[in-house]
């Protein structure tokens, strides 16, 4: 009787290890396809950034090569011409709005400047009756990575780009910090704000989609107005070329 009371134990012992090491491969197989699900989402997350990134650069190329040549072209054989003077102007307009389109798709300097440069050399493209009351305060001393740069970059455009259009604003702030630990961004403005019913528009979607690439925590505040906050965490893969 005492044999095979230990024999039925050792058994049942046997059978609940075999049990929890089947528990255990299990979760391990949950787990390893969740981390490949993640690891594809961000994979086609980056590929799609990729993406608009050279379609951006092919737009900005064919609008600075084609249509600035003919602009350029129409101006100068007129310029001797008598009382055209406000085709003229109207020419300069133009080929101004082209630059500035041509300049904000893919900025000139994009590859070699830092963050703050990019950031100040867009704030300053803008004509001054588009934002009066802008305040900026950018303080990025370290050098991060180009795909990091560059990513905080179109997140800050898009946002700008965002207050501008839709938020009837009259005052804008903008503040970029960069500690050894965290890089901080506050976008604010005092318009009418964004409508909780309201789905997210392309740009919004843009900016969430840029924030997971990064590993970035953001949130919008509605309060008198919108206001808009990044926390990235660096690693030192955020300061290596990529």
């Amino acid at each position: 009787m005492a044999e095979n009371a230990n024999e039925f134990l050792l058994w049942n012992q046997l059978g609940l290890a075999f049990l929890l090491v089947l528990v255990a491969f299990i979760i391990l197989l949950v787990h390893q396809s969740r981390k490949r699900k993640l690891t594809e989402a961000k994979e086609q997350q980056q590929n799609t950034l990729k993406a608009q990134e050279k379609e951006r650069q092919r737009i900005a190329a064919n609008i600075h090569d084609d249509l600035v040549s003919q602009i350029h072209r129409v101006r100068l054989s007129h310029q001797q011409a008598v009382g055209i003077e406000h085709l003229d102007q109207q020419l300069v307009q133009l080929l101004s709005s082209v630059r500035q389109v041509s300049h904000h798709l893919s900025p000139p300097m994009l590859g070699a400047a830092s963050l703050q440069e990019l950031i100040g050399d867009y704030l300053h493209s803008f004509p001054m009756e588009c934002n009066p009351n802008l305040r900026a305060d950018i303080r990025v001393a370290q050098k991060l990575s180009p795909g990091v740069k560059l990513q905080l970059f179109r997140i800050v455009q898009e946002l700008i780009t965002n207050v501008q259009k839709h938020a009837q604003a009259q005052q804008l702030e903008l503040s970029l910090r960069l500690s050894a630990n965290y890089v901080c961004l506050l976008v604010k403005d005092d318009g009418i704000g964004l409508s909780p019913s309201r789905p997210p528009g392309q740009g919004l979607q843009n900016i969430q989609m840029r924030a997971q690439q990064l590993g970035a925590q953001y949130k919008f505040k509605r309060q008198r107005g919108t206001t808009f906050i990044l926390v990235l965490p660096l690693t030192k893969e955020h300061f290596h070329a990529q």
